[in-house]
């Protein structure tokens, strides 16, 4: 069951609320696709046949992320494999999408892409390519800048410790000992 938040109605459409996105529809689509949650006036809950092709939508958008993924190495052959599965996944979706276009899948990719790939990072496994140094964060840049040069000054303190201050700190020791005693 598909349950997502009614944000707005008004009388030109309605505003549904998944996660980040809102969507404006219509209340003619409304109406096709949603009933109101009679529990919780404040939700909609999608059709049982919405939801089966929503599901199926889901399918293409899922393989057109490992398509994604697949091209991102060096071998030529799996860009061009990967190219030409992206585009039979357009028209994939736009058969079961007649009003969709190739932005709309495009979009939703992106979105599908995005939170893999953040799900990947958050368990540790990280993602390389030629071009990476290009899209790296200038903020995560910045960050990692100033974590080197708090290390270095870390290893530069530990590098002055001398044999002159272990004999000082052994005395110290001693003069501890003997006046406990």
């Amino acid at each position: 069951m598909i349950r997502v938040r009614i944000v707005n109605k008004a009388k030109d459409g309605v505003i549904l609320k998944t996660g980040n996105l809102q969507q404006k529809i219509s209340w003619e689509n409304f109406n096709s696709a949603w009933t109101i949650d009679p529990k919780d006036k404040l939700y909609a809950i999608m059709n049982k046949d919405k939801e089966d092709e929503a599901a199926k939508v889901n399918d293409i958008v899922q393989d057109a992320v490992i398509a994604l993924m697949m091209g991102r190495g060096e071998n030529p052959h799996a860009q061009l494999t990967s190219a030409m599965m992206f585009g039979n996944l357009i028209d994939k979706f736009q058969q079961l999408v007649p009003d969709g276009t190739p932005a709309d899948f495009l979009f939703l990719v992106r979105k599908a892409y995005e939170s893999q790939t953040n799900a990947l990072l958050k368990m540790g496994a990280g993602f390389t390519h030629k071009d990476d140094d290009k899209h790296f964060n200038s903020r995560q840049r910045r960050q990692n800048k100033r974590n080197l040069e708090r290390i270095a000054k870390e290893r530069a303190a530990e590098d002055k410790f001398t044999i002159g201050d272990a004999i000082n700190i052994q005395e110290q020791r001693d003069k501890n000992k003997k006046a406990s005693d």
